[in-house]
C-alpha cells in the first residue's frame, strides 16, 4: 500500500496514458488530450494531436502516422549532389527514348535559371527584374556557374525559403518559365526522397502551387497595312545586311514571311527542310516541334513564298530552307522604323492565328495548323476574340429591325 498516495493534501491523479479502442491512439489523463503513438525503427514515438475531441483525434491520427512512418533515416546532403544525379538520369532517359533531347535541354536550362535567381536573391536580398528582360537573360549563351544553389543543404529548405524563391522567380520570368522551374525543383525533391536525403512526406511544395499565366493580350499585333510596311522594311534592311556581311542575311525577309504565313515556332522554322514540302498533296510537315510532328496545308501566301524561294535557288533545292536562325534584331529595328510595337518571333505565330480567325477559319482548324493537340482548347483561350477592327466591321452587319 502506497501511504504517500493516501496522505491528505497530496495530488493522487498523476498524468498517465490510457489506451483507446483505436490502435496507435492514446489519451493522456487527466488532461484528456489525445496522442499518437507508434514505433519507428524500434523506437517509441509519441506526439500530441492537440485535441480533446475523439473524432478529431481519429482524423488526425492517420495523417500523423503517414508522416512519422515516412521519416526514413534522412542523411544530410546538398542540392549539388541531387543536381548531378538528376542530370545523369535525364541523359539516361534521353538515351532510352523516354524523353526528347529538347526536353532534357529545357530542364537543364531551368536548373540554371533556378540557380541564377537563387544566387541573386540570397546574396543581395532581392531580384532586379531588369536582369531578366528580353535579351538580359543570356544563360543559354554564357557559361556562368551559379554555385550558391548547389551548396544549399537539404535541411535548410523550408516552406518560407521556397515561398521567397517562388516570388523572386515570378519577378524574373514568365509564368510558363516559373512553372517549368517549379516542376524541375519538385523532381529534385522527389529524387531527394529516393536518395534518402528528405522525409518521404516533406510537403515542401504543398502550399506553393503553380503560377496562373496571365491572359494573352494581342492588341500589339500589326494591322494588315503595318504588316506590309514591316515586310518591306525587313527586306530592305536584309538586302543591306547581305551586301555588307555577305552571309545570307537576305534570308531574313523570307523567314519573316514564313513565320507569319505558317504560324510555325522559330525552332520549327530553323529546322524545316525542302524535303518536308509535299508539293503533290499541298502539305508542309514540321518534324522538329514542341510536342508531336504535324503538317499544315500550303496556304496561298505560303505556297507563293516557297515557290519564289524554290525558283531563286535553282528549282531543286535541298536541305534547310533558311540560312539565318533568328530575325530578332532586324524585326525590332523594323518595328521602330515603321512605328509599330515591338514584335518577337512568337508574335508572328499569334499574327498568323489571328488573321486566320478574322477570315472565318474555325478555331479547331487553326489549332491543328498551330500543331496543338487539345482539340482547340488552348486556341480558344488565346484567340477566342476578334480584333477591334474586325469586330467593328462585323458589328455593321448586325440589324435588329
Amino acid at each position: 500500500m502506497n501511504v504517500a498516495n493516501n496522505t491528505p493534501g497530496k495530488k493522487t491523479d498523476s498524468p498517465r496514458f490510457v489506451k483507446t479502442n483505436i490502435p496507435n491512439l492514446v489519451k493522456l489523463e487527466p488532461m484528456n488530450t489525445y496522442y499518437g503513438r507508434c514505433k519507428v525503427h524500434g523506437k517509441l514515438v509519441r506526439q500530441s494531436l492537440e485535441t480533446k475531441d475523439f473524432k478529431v483525434a481519429k482524423s488526425k491520427l492517420h495523417k500523423w502516422l503517414i508522416d512519422v512512418r515516412g521519416r526514413i533515416n534522412a542523411h544530410e546532403g546538398s542540392m549539388g549532389v541531387l543536381i548531378e544525379d538528376y542530370k545523369k538520369r535525364l541523359k539516361l532517359a534521353e538515351n532510352s527514348g523516354d524523353i526528347r533531347k529538347r526536353t532534357r535541354e529545357t530542364k537543364i536550362q531551368c536548373l540554371t535559371q533556378i540557380g541564377k535567381v537563387w544566387e541573386e536573391l540570397f546574396t543581395t536580398g532581392q531580384v532586379n527584374p531588369q536582369h531578366y528582360k528580353r535579351g538580359g537573360d543570356q544563360i543559354h549563351r554564357t557559361k556562368v556557374q551559379y554555385t550558391l544553389f548547389s551548396q544549399v543543404r537539404i535541411s535548410a529548405l523550408t516552406q518560407k525559403v521556397l515561398e521567397e524563391w517562388r516570388a523572386a522567380m515570378c519577378l524574373a520570368y514568365s509564368p510558363s518559365r516559373v512553372n517549368g522551374a517549379m516542376t524541375v525543383f519538385g523532381e529534385l525533391l522527389k529524387l531527394g526522397v529516393e536518395m534518402g536525403m528528405l522525409y518521404q512526406n516533406h510537403n515542401l511544395f504543398e502550399k506553393l502551387g503553380y503560377v496562373r499565366p496571365a491572359k494573352t493580350k494581342l492588341t500589339h499585333l500589326p494591322t494588315a497595312e503595318k504588316f506590309k510596311a514591316l515586310k518591306a522594311e525587313i527586306y530592305t534592311r536584309a538586302a543591306k545586311g547581305a551586301a555588307v556581311f555577305r552571309k545570307g542575311r537576305d534570308d531574313s525577309g523570307r523567314l519573316f514571311e514564313f513565320l507569319a504565313y505558317s504560324g510555325a515556332r522559330i525552332a520549327s522554322a530553323r529546322s524545316v527542310k525542302w524535303e518536308d514540302v509535299d508539293w503533290q498533296h499541298n502539305f508542309l510537315s514540321f518534324e522538329v516541334t514542341k510536342r508531336e510532328p504535324y503538317r499544315i496545308p500550303l496556304l496561298p501566301d505560303l505556297k507563293n513564298l516557297l515557290e519564289r524561294m524554290k525558283a531563286e535557288q535553282g528549282g531543286t533545292p535541298k536541305g534547310n530552307m533558311f540560312k539565318v536562325k533568328s530575325i530578332k534584331r532586324v524585326l525590332l529595328s523594323a518595328c521602330r522604323a515603321v512605328g509599330t510595337p515591338s514584335l518577337t518571333h512568337h508574335d508572328l505565330r499569334h499574327y498568323f492565328a489571328t488573321r486566320c480567325i478574322e477570315q472565318n477559319i474555325d478555331i479547331p482548324t487553326v489549332s491543328r495548323w498551330l500543331g496543338h493537340q487539345d482539340g482547340g482548347a488552348l486556341a480558344m483561350k488565346t484567340y477566342g476574340h476578334l480584333r477591334d477592327e474586325h469586330s467593328q466591321e462585323s458589328a455593321k452587319r448586325v440589324h435588329f429591325n
